[in-house]
């Protein structure tokens, strides 16, 4: 636009609001990736960032290298919607199907979502960045509040030692939960992913349970998507 290529007759102002920009969905991104790396996801903060400083990247290139201030004419749309729909790719990467159960799509639609963020930002968008931003990390995290509520209960945990096993199988069982049923992976950052299906009790106290996991040396939680 006409207001986007004035900018470039202010060259200090105009690297001033590409660092905005870059370093607002940088810090956007990392937010959200942070999530996803804290219950061992295959795309975190890194993964994420990345996405988003691209997607920012190519945004404001089709913004200024592409616009013709003579003829009026470009087409700043164009290297936008490719970042759409390429992204899909990589988001697919981080989709595992392990027996009946498939995860990384919340994963996957993080990372197509701020590549969005990325393209919010670039274009100078900052409302529409920050606000988006802060919705898909409150979607990102609200399945602990909606799991809680249920009878039956998908627990994961990783176990950098097979040996903690017995002690987290213990705990559940102290904390009166009945064990249904248990899957076993091998984790690709070594260690074990172990699922646990488990059928709440009156006395149970879920949060109780998973602070009493989380003390056990080598445990830690993997959320489902």
């Amino acid at each position: 636009t006409i207001k986007e290529v004035e900018k470039l007759k202010h060259p200090f102002e105009f690297y001033i609001d590409i660092t905005i920009r870059l370093i607002a969905s940088t810090v956007a991104a990392s937010i959200i990736g942070l999530t996803r790396e804290k219950i061992n996801r295959p795309a975190g903060i890194r993964t994420h960032a990345l996405i988003a400083i691209g997607s920012c990247i190519v945004t404001i290139l089709s913004i200024y290298a592409f616009y013709d201030p003579i003829t009026n004419t470009g087409d700043p749309g164009r290297l936008a919607a490719q970042i759409v729909s390429g992204i899909g790719f990589l988001g697919a990467g981080t989709i595992l199907k392990r027996g009946m159960n498939v995860k990384g799509l919340t994963t996957a639609a993080a990372l197509w979502s701020v590549a969005a963020i990325g393209i919010a930002y670039g274009a100078g968008e900052y409302f529409i960045g920050t606000l988006g931003a802060a919705l898909i990390f409150f979607i990102v995290t609200s399945n602990r509040f909606y799991r809680s509520n249920s009878n039956n209960i998908q627990l994961s945990v990783y176990l950098s030692d097979s040996g903690a096993f017995k002690a987290v199988v213990d705990t559940i069982k102290k904390n009166n939960f009945n064990i249904k049923s248990i899957e076993k992976e091998v984790a690709e950052v070594g260690g074990y992913d172990f699922t646990f299906f488990l059928e709440r009790k009156r006395s149970s106290n879920l949060q109780k349970l998973r602070d009493e996991l989380l003390s056990i040396d080598g445990v830690n939680f993997i959320e489902h998507n």
